[in-house]
């Protein structure tokens, strides 16, 4: 029961498929993509540790309160089966980050620079 989630409900712009064994397919929408939150088996979300908005943050289960640190959405042709999450902040110089396993643990995730090379930054759902 700890590995499993419900992603959803998402925004409306786009569309989410999910194929057997492939990474999420993504149509981005008129403006965007969807963006969901990821839920546990005990209804808890996703979410950025302290909305950081760094590289290394580490990924904690909290309380779904549908705010931006706890909305994802899934990589297209550019980064194929990654998890990434947008910054809203529009002075910030970073505009997303993908989670990734940690190394030497593989139970735990964090925020990580985007980089399609790397295989700790691929999920299949």
């Amino acid at each position: 029961p700890n590995q499993l989630f419900e992603v959803g409900p998402c925004s409306s712009d786009g569309e989410l498929k999910l194929i057997d064994e492939q990474p999420m397919n993504v149509t981005a929408g008129r403006f965007s993509r969807p963006f969901c939150p990821i839920r546990s088996h005990n209804r808890r979300c996703l979410d950025v540790e302290g909305e950081q908005v760094k590289p290394g943050t580490q990924m904690i289960a909290y309380h779904c309160a549908m705010k931006w640190n706890q909305l994802f959405s899934f990589g297209g042709a550019d980064h194929p089966g990654s998890i990434f999450i947008n910054i809203p902040y529009r002075l910030h110089r970073t505009k997303t980050l993908c989670l990734e396993r940690t190394d030497g643990d593989e139970r735990l995730l964090r925020a990580e620079t985007c980089a399609a090379d790397r295989p700790a930054q691929r999920f299949v759902l």
